[in-house]
């Protein structure tokens, strides 16, 4: 087969499993080997209470290489603290703040307690700011999860590496490949949970509840954790609704935040790409004035900032309808901060473009939106394609048609 058709069929093959990607995070879509019996109503006996007991309050696991389990940006922060006052809590806490956390420092010890952030409370619209007043918690109640394939999980597991599947409640509990399973909870409202199912009604926010749905679906996906036929029913009707609620009530400020500084040099991550995008040294030390840009998609010049848009190459609303509305969101946060390296010859998730072709395109994907510029289509999909694929967002049926056809016309 020639390579052109060759590298065409494997693109193809990309586009179909970037249009069911998603789907993994529902619970009628996974594959029936994943799924173990789940009996929520089951009596537990002696036994299982008292294991139960344990995994809740005596289980607790020492790390001892940080490097396993974060990036350079979290590593940076976790300088900060002393070995001796690294904790679980401490660590999905500066993983989950949605700003960077302040400590409070010991001259001895050096830093042992996170002592203000910004964190969302999973089942409130009113975020968080004292860390005392946060919980650490599993998405999952310790009961769900427990009944629904748990049972079967060994306490410890001396030989898991992350990225192992999770047969294990330390490997459960050491797990930060996929934060996802945990969540910050205000401890005002942690009482309120007890043994509760996620078909049980709630005085949620509709939005809240759509976000909870979405979270609790991806963890037990995750797990391959059994549900209930009814459980299944009720979610598929909350996805279908949810999707639709949350489509014509976008907001993104609420949704995806506002540019943040991550790494604390006074200039946010619109200031940091056009820096980066620059052709020549830009004014303005925080916040960028002027330099010299070359619109992405119009290939015009420009030297006022003001004229530059930060376009994210799959929308923010886009990637929101596409899955992300089922994300925490710190995760949606780090979507729409994403300043990561593209593949060579590829654009980058983030980009500097002339702000009127930036509100042309909108929200818009492949199949409404190209580029004036025709030479750049091929170098545009694949590049909607990468993103998709790294967020595990779906690609609509439209969008995908689109895509595979400009494909057909690259070298």
């Amino acid at each position: 087969m020639p390579i052109k058709q060759t590298a065409l069929l494997l693109l193809t093959v990309l586009i179909v499993s970037c249009i069911s990607s998603h789907q993994k995070n529902s619970m009628t879509n996974r594959k029936p080997s994943t799924i173990q019996k789940c009996d929520p109503d089951k009596e537990l006996s002696t036994s299982d209470k008292k294991k139960i007991l344990k995994i809740r309050n005596e289980l607790k696991f020492e790390l001892s290489d940080l490097t396993e389990f974060f990036n350079n940006y979290q590593m940076e922060q976790l300088e900060e603290f002393s070995p001796s006052c690294l904790t679980f809590k401490n660590l999905r806490l500066v993983y989950m703040s949605l700003n960077h956390p302040s400590y409070l420092k010991d001259s001895k010890q050096g830093v042992c307690a996170i002592y203000k952030g910004h964190w969302t409370n999973l089942w409130g619209r009113k975020s968080i700011k004292e860390a005392k007043d946060v919980l650490v918690e599993s998405v999952l109640p310790i009961e769900e999860i427990y009944r629904c394939g748990g049972h079967s999980w060994t306490m410890k597991d001396e030989n898991w590496q992350q990225g192992d599947p999770i047969e294990s409640w330390e490997a459960y509990f050491k797990s930060f490949e996929r934060p996802e399973l945990f969540a910050t909870i205000s401890r005002t409202g942690i009482r309120s949970r007890k043994e509760l199912k996620i078909t049980e009604k709630r005085p949620f926010f509709k939005d809240v509840k759509c976000e909870y749905i979405g979270q609790w679906t991806i963890a037990k996906n995750l797990l391959g954790l059994g549900t209930t036929p009814e459980e299944d029913q009720w979610i598929e009707e909350m996805d279908v609704e949810c999707q639709q609620y949350l489509s014509e009530n976008f907001n993104r400020k609420s949704r995806f935040g506002k540019w943040i500084d991550e790494d604390r040099d006074c200039q946010n991550t619109r200031s940091e790409v056009l820096a980066r995008d620059s052709k020549s040294s830009v004014t303005g030390k925080c916040k960028i004035q002027s330099g010299e840009w070359v619109g992405a998609f119009t290939n015009q010049k420009f030297t006022n900032a003001g004229d530059i848009d930060i376009d994210h190459l799959v929308p923010l609303k886009k990637a929101y309808v596409s899955g992300a509305w089922r994300w925490p969101k710190w995760k949606r946060i780090k979507y729409a901060n994403d300043l990561s390296k593209p593949k060579r010859g590829r654009f980058a998730h983030l980009l500097s473009v002339y702000d009127r072709e930036n509100q042309s395109k909108s929200d818009r994907g492949p199949a409404d939106y190209l580029p004036k510029r025709t030479r750049i289509h091929c170098k545009y999909v694949k590049s909607w394609i990468d993103v998709i694929q790294k967020w595990e967002l779906a690609l609509n049926p439209r969008d995908a048609r689109k895509i595979e056809d400009v494909l057909k016309t690259c070298n």
